[in-house]
């Protein structure tokens, strides 16, 4: 399901069901990226999602890393053992926080 919306000169299409208006800080914080030539793609991240601090990547977090080079999760082995660890930025209302994530298949899928 696509959902295209034109936010103040922002293009953006959101693939996944999980999508919703953005707030108005958001949408602010993607404007200041995009001006500053930063690409980016949002995460909607559910409680359960933070508590058990593993988030699935949807079809549109893996396009946009595989779009650019930075992963691909269709040719990376299942299993934590094949994990692939990257420094990320993670923006929320209160700043910006450095942390690493990392990237695998389960075993299951």
């Amino acid at each position: 399901m696509s959902n295209e919306q034109n936010l103040g000169g922002i293009y953006m299409k959101a693939w996944s069901r999980n999508t919703w208006p953005l707030k108005k800080y958001e949408s602010e914080n993607l404007a200041a990226l995009n001006s500053l030539g930063i690409e980016s793609t949002l995460l909607f991240i559910t409680a359960t999602g933070l508590e058990k601090s593993i988030l699935d990547a949807t079809s549109t977090v893996r396009r946009f890393l595989q779009d650019r080079g930075v992963h691909n999760y269709a040719s990376q082995r299942q299993g934590g053992k094949h994990r692939v660890k990257l420094k990320a930025i993670v923006f929320t209302g209160k700043g910006r926080t450095h942390t690493t994530i990392s990237l695998y298949r389960p075993s299951t899928k």
